[in-house]
């Protein structure tokens, strides 16, 4: 039976569109290094764990609680992708190698979809969905990064795919709450389609022992990272990116925290009621506009979206998972419209719409026979063409950026932020403290703890600031727009407790030693 499956036409053409995702990823997986600040978290966690250092994030980047710029990673980041990363740099210590995993859980989501759509609609919407999630963008530019976005993507797959076909069976409900959790685990943001699928349920058996059962599985597993929490003073599932998802005025929590009280999440909320809700309403609208213009090749097949038998209940459930996920994120986003919010939604509308492009161009076909090629022609444009140039940018610009500096390298981290890196490596001991604006830039290229440098201190708030995070490195970016108007102070106050001073450009490097 096992050697039936594997060699199933539906399993090689499930792999072959695996295949066909990893392949064009390959390249700007490779050859550059695909950075942002939460990639340079992820990366600095696995770090530490191939050190045998434990779950522990050397960057603060923010000032939501008074935690030390070396402190417990559950504080900021969900475990099981630091985990994944940790894994893969204790075997290859390889940026390449982090990137090319998330192309390969890109590439695991592409054949995890195939099996969806042709489980519900048939190999020709599974196929033309398939070949559209290869290179619709929210989907392709998240499995570049060092992010959580893929691996969470698994479990939300696999989740659906169970209750797709298997709800009747009766460990498939707890199976669901599992994989919830092991998606929450990943990316907190993941919760929005458990809840959705807590709704489905109801729809479905109207009992409320199969909502209860799910939770208990998925409260279960998440049962370790509680008592972890509560062993380390939060509670049991805190983090201090609650404050990123309810928090409508993020950023003061980042530049001005430090110098002024922030409230919580619900004390915000509560103080600021409209300012919260017009962030939900700006982001809903967002997302929305995001996903008609990413989905725009497809908008023909909205009025034969409506289908029958079981079509007609994926369809459905589809629906539910990207309106659910759409306003949850609203909700807790409130602050921040980001591609990769959308991937969900996106993800599971494809197979229905597929379906609904293919059974337009059935349409045409009657009406038109003698053009029934140019018909599939025009699907396939309709729904590739505006997604595919996108990809074929990417990868040309991953060869030339390789063949230009002759190495993996992000163009935004060459010249003063490469200087940088090297001085602070020959110049600073190993636990020495970085304060810069950009705190990822000295903690990626020095391995350096770093700590965010808030802008509008005074003079007293800065060295008061100096002596709480034990700092002994500041960078000063005066090209910094956020900055440039505290430089003279900045410089004064520095110069004044600094006994080192270097220039790299536009970065003025102060050594601080007590």
């Amino acid at each position: 039976m096992i050697g039936h499956v594997r060699g199933s036409p539906i399993v090689q053409e499930a792999l072959l569109f695996g295949a066909l995702a990893l392949l064009v990823r390959v390249l700007p997986a490779t050859l550059v290094a695909n950075l942002s600040p939460d990639a340079v978290e992820y990366l600095n966690i696995g770090q530490h764990l191939a050190r045998g250092d434990g779950l522990v994030l050397s960057i603060k980047f923010h000032y939501f609680n008074s935690l030390p710029v070396v402190h417990s990673a559950l504080a900021d980041r969900p475990p099981l992708y630091p985990l994944l990363v940790g894994l893969l740099w204790a075997l290859w210590q390889s940026q390449a190698v982090v990137q090319l995993a998330s192309a390969a859980l890109g590439a695991l989501n592409v054949l995890l979809l195939y099996l969806m759509a042709r489980q519900a609609y048939g190999w020709r919407a599974a196929r033309l969905a398939a070949a559209a999630l290869v290179v619709t963008p929210p989907m392709f530019g998240t499995s570049l990064l060092p992010w959580s976005e893929q691996l969470s993507l698994v479990w939300v797959l696999l989740a659906l795919w169970l209750y797709q076909g298997y709800l009747r069976r009766p460990w498939v409900v707890p199976a669901i709450g599992i994989l919830c959790a092991l998606a929450y685990l990943t990316r907190q943001a993941s919760m929005a389609v458990l809840v959705c699928l807590l709704v489905l349920l109801w729809l479905d058996t109207r009992r409320w022992s199969e909502m209860a059962l799910a939770l208990a599985s998925f409260a279960l597993a998440l049962a370790p990272l509680a008592v972890v929490n509560l062993l380390q003073g939060r509670g049991p599932l805190a983090s201090s990116q609650q404050y990123h998802f309810v928090v409508a005025r993020f950023t003061e929590g980042m530049w001005w925290g430090f110098s002024r009280q922030y409230p919580t999440p619900w004390g915000f909320i509560a103080a600021h009621p409209l300012v919260v809700a017009g962030g939900v309403l700006w982001n809903l609208g967002t997302y929305i506009l995001n996903l008609v213009w990413w989905l725009a090749g497809v908008l023909p097949a909205l009025p034969r979206l409506v289908a029958k038998g079981s079509r007609l209940w994926a369809t459905r459930n589809a629906l539910i998972i990207a309106a659910g996920t759409l306003v949850l994120h609203s909700l807790v986003w409130s602050t921040t419209d980001a591609f990769r919010f959308m991937l969900v939604p996106v993800v599971v509308l494809l197979p229905p719409l597929a379906a609904g492009l293919l059974t337009w161009v059935r349409g045409l076909r009657r009406r038109h026979p003698h053009r029934s090629r140019w018909a599939y022609g025009i699907a396939l444009f309709l729904l590739l063409g505006l997604f595919s140039a996108d990809v074929v940018r990417v990868n040309v610009s991953a060869i030339l950026v390789y063949l230009r500096q002759g190495r993996m390298v992000a163009p935004a981290l060459v010249g003063p932020p490469e200087n940088l890196g090297r001085w602070l490596g020959q110049n600073t001991p190993a636990g020495a403290v970085v304060a810069a604006v950009n705190p990822w830039m000295p903690a990626y290229l020095s391995h350096r703890p770093a700590v965010l440098l808030p802008v509008n201190l005074t003079g007293e708030q800065l060295q008061r600031f100096l002596a709480q995070y034990q700092v002994e490195v500041v960078v000063v970016d005066t090209q910094d727009p956020l900055l440039r108007p505290q430089v003279p102070t900045y410089l004064e106050t520095l110069e004044a407790v600094g006994s080192e001073q270097a220039t790299f450009g536009h970065l003025v490097i102060f050594s601080i030693y007590p």
